[in-house]
């Protein structure tokens, strides 16, 4: 049985008490499963680990809303596809 894609989705970083917390809402799981991918929650990492995690995943989603500079979404990436 082939793996099913390996879906990556950002997180939020929450203060909780004393501790900080890495949270995301369940639609975002139920909707990548729902589309036969695997979703794998990504918590929040030094710029210098992002390029390896991501580089193993088959593609991202980017939580969250309105909160996120036009510099960020601004990239000259393109989609591709890879097949396992």
């Amino acid at each position: 049985m082939a793996m099913p894609p390996i879906i990556g989705i950002t997180c939020s970083l929450r203060q909780r008490e004393s501790d900080w917390v890495h949270e995301l809402q369940d639609r975002y799981v139920r909707a990548i499963r729902q589309a036969g991918g695997m979703p794998l929650l990504l918590p929040r990492l030094d710029d210098d680990a992002v390029p390896d995690l991501v580089g193993k995943l088959d593609g991202l989603v980017v939580s969250g809303g309105a909160r996120y500079p036009a510099r960020v979404l601004r990239s000259n990436a393109t989609p591709r596809h890879r097949h396992r």
